[in-house]
């Protein structure tokens, strides 16, 4: 049940965003957080598009998720192992899709789905962050 309203949310978002935006032309797709919710749902309906590749990004690339992922979609799926909550491999993602990326392929959409909150008064998030600014 959880899975078929976050399916409807995600192919409603996805259906916005390929009107809106005029994307339908995009094959080539990075998703951040996807080994779970949003994130993998966006990775199934992108992937459920003929002649698209995901590189998703998540914690563990050896998951049974990821597994499941790579076996069902050959080389439209690549698994990145980057860690929202370590800074380090965020920073190099870039770098990292660089080595990634196929001859003569590029990122056509990147799709954020991660959100972390500050863990403390000394970890501020963005959120926790403005507050502190304009108050």
């Amino acid at each position: 049940m959880a899975r078929t309203r976050c399916a409807l949310l995600v192919q409603s978002l996805l259906v916005l965003l390929f009107v809106i935006e005029g994307v339908m032309s995009r094959r080539v797709w990075c998703v951040n957080s996807a080994s779970r919710g949003i994130g993998l749902e966006f990775v199934h309906q992108l992937l459920s598009r003929p002649n698209t590749k995901v590189y998703a990004c998540l914690r563990n690339v050896n998951s049974p998720i990821a597994v499941r992922m790579m076996e069902q979609y050959n080389d439209r799926y690549v698994p990145l192992s980057v860690d929202n909550n370590d800074q380090g491999t965020i920073e190099r993602l870039p770098e990292l899709l660089k080595q990634s990326l196929g001859n003569g392929e590029k990122i056509d959409g990147l799709i954020n789905v991660a959100g972390i909150l500050g863990g403390g008064k000394e970890d501020l998030g963005p959120e926790r962050s403005i507050q502190c600014k304009y108050k």
